[in-house]
């Protein structure tokens, strides 16, 4: 690799004429002198130079300059030192520069010794140069005498030097305009640039170059020559250009210039500001140093400072951010986690605390398992400490606990070693954030502090760290839930503390939880179904309280406001409350056997036989009663008397009502100074006998049943209770069927209790049993007595009530009585028609019946007359009453048209006839019109008979006398067809009945005109007319 400032390498030419030269100190005698445009080696009889050395075989030439004397023998150890100083030359531009700005330092006698000897032995080699036979081999002597002023920092070309160099210039550019081979013009090309060069004349010897590339690209030369026009472009702050330059040197095969190539197009592309493309360069150069199993110094100068442009390229383009993309793009790298380190450490140097922290950061996203991830997780703490950047301290501690934590992915991966390490750091860390948010928390109640500092508590227990401090913990971690009113939370953590520990202080810790139970409780307001679902916990954790500290004077307190609490909250037993309630008698029970001696034992089992009794589970309230009244000593008397009280209770809520009503007996016998307590026992006792009837009553057992019914009514204080009950006594006998038995206690309550409001239903029941029991008279009086009861206030159950008794009356075989009320029911025309007209049937019957015309046919004639009034707005009821009277009143008239005979004189008789005829068909009609179907049928049929009759009659009419045979004949011919007319219409009307049929009506009248049918006209016996409205003429 060589160094930008690196000479010209010699020409083939140039080294075998200065290794000729050097081998052998020239003779005393002036060598010949080179004609211009010519080698030097061309004067006749020289020997013809051997195979010329090609450019790849210049590194092996080693310049041996032989002592000539001791002066000159110390001159080689200064060469030395002078090859040392070229090392330094290959360092970048930067450090270069650097160094030129540095101060001049005093020399020492020993430079100063070395820079006379340095001075001498150049001298000679100037000598040398000067009598050399060409410009080639002067230029050779040259190069190795401007070696040897290099190290000095006065160095300047002296006249000689330049004199000789110009000569060479002159020289070669003659030479190129006479020299036609292309090899040797390319060589000319490299020299005159090389003489350029050392005159410092860089333009120039950059356009040799130039000129070398563009017109022999086939030339060995070409990648040095773009490599020195490469550093000429970047000497010359031209970066784009000697980028471009250097890439061309990458792309040749000559591996020469290979690694200063890669590096200066770095830096190159580094000045130009185009950092991406620079740091592929860097990385490929690094990594070649990287591999080498055995550096250098220089090699590891060379490899900092690679990382140290690799930084400023990360930083210059979007920090550790850009490196993830590079790593991302380019693939993992062994070296990955220095390169985020330099990046790093180079943002510190510039006090860049935050992007040093986020390079750090970056490379432990990237790889969160490396194993030197927890030192640069550290390392981000420490960085933001040093910066001063407390919330970031504390962020960074978080993300050291969320990364590193036993519940982490990376705790889980990492080996007992590294968790050995990482253990205490993570307590430190641990404890420090929980306090923090802790007092964070206090300061303005932050729920969101709160919690955090249970989070680092959480996490801190999770390291298992000693006992006492544990419990320390866990406590404060109950406290900081608690205080955040997540009791959900907090509780199992005090229980924990409590419970889980060797804990002298339990108690307190397990107290803490009960109250973080209350408030919980509280925070739910309202919601009722919420607190409910909460109550079984709050159960057991009371009984495990108890359990675990029976002696502590809150247990009994806890326990009875626990019972009272369920008591109260839950309304009805059910699958969740049953097991809450054994166990809180468990508990009770278990305390009392404990400690009988403690009132707390009493009224903790008082507590549970009143719950039990709440959930109506009356054999554990028995149980636990007696449990009361077996505690020895016995307790007091008040408590005593209540226990004995829930055995009758219970058998009571059980329905052991017989067994009950001993019970009660029982307790009655205590001394009960409370009144109203005693009143209680009093109605319970008499509500046993009550529903001890009603179970008689339900087994139709009701003689029984009204005597304990009585014996309710006798035992209770309650007046309702003895009301209700005299008269249940009553009712069961009546639904009983035991009227006869039920009359006197019907009549018992009447006087008993003449103004309750249910005596007013008494006669009402009276008249019930007095009917049922065969006492018809009473049951008529009965029911008058309701009915001028009932007459202003509700005339129609007055109306009706006097009709049952008329009913009574009647079928009593009083029937003066009930034809009183069927008259007084007919004769009131405030009465609806309805009832006068069933008043008026009723005497209408009653007529018949004894056979009473006149009363038969007036009330008939009422009948009619109701009808009629009422006309088409007539019920049903009163149309039938009004059909059936006027049918009845037809019959006269039809037996009077039967009456009248057809004789002789004929015209006379006819005309009598026919006029009874009408009315008998005009008193039908009106009956049909009425519309009843029993009666309009009868009349149809009446009808039909009408005309059947009047042309039989006239057939059968008397004939006059003196006919001869054929006049008779003629004149019953002229009968027949005056009769014939009637006949049909006779069959006409009866067809007509007949048809009735097909609207589903049929009764003996519509036989009766099937049967004329037959007899009249079997022939025409189908034969279907028009149901005509009413039939007013004869033919």
């Amino acid at each position: 690799m060589m160094s930008p400032k690196t000479l010209f390498r010699l020409s083939p030419l140039a080294a075998a004429l200065l290794m000729g030269a050097c081998s052998t100190l020239p003779e005393a005698s002036s060598p010949p002198t080179a004609t211009p445009g010519q080698p030097a080696n061309s004067n006749p009889g020289a020997p013809v130079p051997g195979p010329r050395a090609t450019l790849a075989s210049l590194d092996n030439i080693t310049i041996n300059i032989p002592k000539m004397d001791d002066q000159l023998a110390t001159a080689r150890v200064q060469l030395q030192k002078v090859e040392a100083g070229k090392a330094l030359a290959t360092a970048p531009a930067v450090a270069q520069d650097a160094a030129g700005t540095a101060e001049p330092q005093p020399r020492s006698l020993d430079d100063q010794v070395n820079d006379k000897l340095n001075e001498s032995l150049y001298r000679q080699i100037l000598e040398q140069a000067k009598k050399a036979p060409d410009p080639g081999t002067a230029n050779a002597y040259l190069q190795v005498a401007r070696k040897l002023k290099m190290g000095n920092a006065k160095f300047a070309a002296e006249k000689e030097e330049e004199k000789l160099l110009q000569d060479s210039i002159e020289f070669y550019q003659d030479l190129l305009k006479r020299m036609p081979s292309t090899e040797a013009r390319a060589e000319i090309y490299y020299d005159l640039a090389k003489t350029y060069d050392l005159m410092g004349k860089k333009v120039e010897s950059a356009a040799a170059l130039k000129e070398l590339a563009q017109k022999y690209p086939k030339s060995p030369y070409l990648t040095e020559v773009y490599f020195r026009l490469a550093e000429e472009s970047f000497a010359g702050n031209r970066f784009t250009e000697a980028a471009g330059y250097y890439q061309k040197v990458l792309d040749s095969k000559d591996s020469t210039f290979q690694d200063s190539a890669l590096y200066k197009r770095g830096w190159a592309l580094y000045r130009s500001s185009n950092f991406e493309d620079a740091l592929p360069l860097f990385f490929r150069f690094a990594e070649k140093i990287m591999v080498k199993p055995h550096k250098t110094k220089q090699e590891d100068a060379k490899l900092q400072d690679s990382y140290d442009v690799i930084s400023l390229c990360f930083m210059m383009m979007d920090g550790p951010k850009s490196v993830d993309e590079y790593f991302t793009k380019n693939g993992e790298k062994f070296y990955e986690s220095g390169i985020y380190a330099n990046l790093a450490q180079a943002y510190l140097n510039k006090r860049q605390f935050s992007n040093a922290a986020e390079t750090y950061t970056a490379f432990i996203n990237r790889h969160p398992f490396d194993p030197s991830a927890p030192e640069l997780s550290t390392a981000i703490i420490n960085i933001y400490q040093q910066g001063g950047f407390p919330a970031q301290v504390i962020m960074a501690k978080e993300e050291f606990i969320n990364h590193y934590n036993p519940d982490g992915a990376y705790w889980k991966q990492a080996d007992e070693a590294s968790r050995t390490r990482l253990r205490p750091i993570l307590e430190g860390h641990i404890i420090d954030l929980a306090k923090h948010y802790h007092a964070l928390a206090q300061m303005d109640n932050n729920e969101g502090d709160y919690l955090k500092a249970a989070t680092w508590y959480r996490m801190h227990l999770a390291l298992k760290p000693a006992e006492q401090d544990a419990i320390a913990i866990n406590e404060l971690l109950a406290e900081a839930l608690y205080s955040a009113k997540h009791y959900a939370e907090a509780i199992p953590e005090f229980e924990k503390t409590a419970y889980e520990y060797n804990n002298p202080k339990g108690a307190d810790a397990a107290a803490f939880a009960l109250v973080s139970y209350q408030d919980w409780d509280k925070s739910l307001g309202v919601d009722e179904a919420a607190k409910l679902k909460l109550l079984p916990a709050r159960v057991a954790a009371v009984l495990k309280f108890a359990d675990k500290f029976p002696q502590d004077s809150n247990t009994p307190k806890l326990m009875q406001g626990m019972i009272q609490t369920v008591y109260e909250r839950w309304k009805d037993a059910d699958d969740a409350s049953k097991p809450l309630v054994k166990d809180l008698e468990a508990g009770a029970v278990t305390y009392a056997g404990r400690y009988p001696q403690d009132p707390a034992s009493a009224l903790l089992l008082q507590g549970m036989t009143n719950l039990h009794l709440h959930f109506k589970d009356y054999d554990s309230a028995v149980r636990t009663a007696q449990l009361l009244l077996a505690i020895n000593p016995p307790v007091a008397e008040p408590l005593r008397l209540e226990a004995a009280g829930v055995v009758a209770d219970a058998q009571f809520d059980q329905g052991r009502f017989a067994e009950a009503e001993k019970s009660y007996q029982q307790v009655m016998a205590f001394s009960i100074p409370d009144a109203k307590l005693k009143a209680r026992y009093q109605d319970r006792l008499a509500t046993t006998y009550y529903r001890q009837a009603e179970k008689l009553r339900d087994d139709k057992n009701p003689e029984e049943a009204a005597a304990f019914f009585q014996k309710a009514a006798q035992a209770s204080v309650d007046t309702k209770i003895r009301t209700s009950s005299d008269f249940d006594a009553a009712a069961v006998l009546l639904n009983g069927e035991k009227y006869k038995e039920a009359i006197p206690v019907l009549i018992a309550f009447k006087q008993k209790y003449p103004d309750h409001a249910l005596s007013a239903t008494i006669p009402e029941k009276l008249a019930l049993a007095y009917e049922k029991s065969g006492d018809i008279p009473n049951a008529a009086a009965q029911y008058e007595a309701i009915a001028a009861r009932d007459q202003k206030k509700s005339p129609q159950s007055a109306r009706e009530a006097l009709w049952l008794a008329a009913e009574m009356y009647e079928k009593g075989k009083q029937p003066d009585a009930a034809l009183r009320i069927y008259r007084q029911y007919a004769n009131d025309a405030s009465n609806p028609a309805d009832l006068r007209g069933e008043a008026t049937f009723k005497l209408y019957n009653h007529a018949v019946a004894n056979q009473q015309l006149p009363e038969q046919n007036a009330n008939l004639k009422t009948l009619a007359q109701l009808y009629e009034k009422q006309a088409t707005g007539a019920s049903p009821r009163i149309k039938y009453f009004g059909a059936l009277a006027n049918f009845k009143l037809s019959q006269p008239v039809y037996d009077a048209f039967i009456a009248v005979p057809i004789k002789q004189p004929l015209k006379q008789s006819i005309l009598m006839k026919k006029k009874a005829m009408q009315a008998a068909l005009t008193a039908y009609n009106k009956v049909a019109a009425i519309g009843v179907a029993e009666f309009t049928t009868a009349a149809y049929y009446q009808q039909g008979e009408i005309y059947r009759i009047m042309a039989n009659d006239l057939l059968k009419s008397e004939r006059p006398k003196g006919l001869s045979d054929l006049e008779l004949e003629q004149y019953t011919i002229l009968l027949e067809e005056q009769a014939e007319p009637l006949s049909d219409k006779a069959i006409a009307i009866h067809t007509i009945n007949a048809d009735l049929v097909k609207q589903e009506v049929y009764d003996g009248y519509v036989q009766k005109s099937f049967d004329a049918l037959a007899e009249l006209s079997p022939g025409r016996y189908n034969k279907h007319e028009q149901l005509e409205d009413s039939i007013d003429e004869i033919y």
